[in-house]
């Protein structure tokens, strides 16, 4: 019995570790190539990933009514990182152009949405 803890308490440490790593992989290839921001990039990775770090070990927001402060705060740190029309462009390839303006800014909302919501469950696992 004692075994299958441990199993299940090292495999939601190994998930969060890998979550971690590839925010931090995802965050500094976002934010790196970027020749049109200001300021060194590895600095603005580095300020995005301390104040993620803030937001998930503050021991307030770890009880499942807190789930959607966290998401919000995490969100608003994190999204200026992001192109996110360029981002939802590219996911779609050569069918962008095929879409009317409407069906391009209710695409890019709905992948801002389903990108969020995929890195918070990601970053929620974080725990150390």
């Amino acid at each position: 019995m004692r075994k299958c803890v441990a199993s299940k308490a090292t495999k939601m440490i190994l998930q969060a570790r890998v979550a971690v790593v590839s925010l931090l992989f995802l965050l500094s290839y976002l934010l790196l190539p970027s020749p049109l921001r200001a300021g060194d990039p590895m600095e603005k990775v580095r300020a995005t990933v301390e104040k993620v770090l803030i937001i998930v070990r503050n021991p307030n927001l770890k009880s499942v009514a807190q789930k959607e402060d966290l998401r919000a705060q995490l969100a608003e740190v994190i999204s200026p990182g992001f192109d996110l029309p360029e981002m939802a462009k590219r996911s779609l390839g050569p069918h962008w152009g095929r879409r009317t303006a409407e069906e391009q800014r209710e695409f890019v909302q709905i992948f801002a949405g389903l990108l969020g919501r995929s890195y918070a469950q990601n970053i929620e696992y974080y725990t150390s």
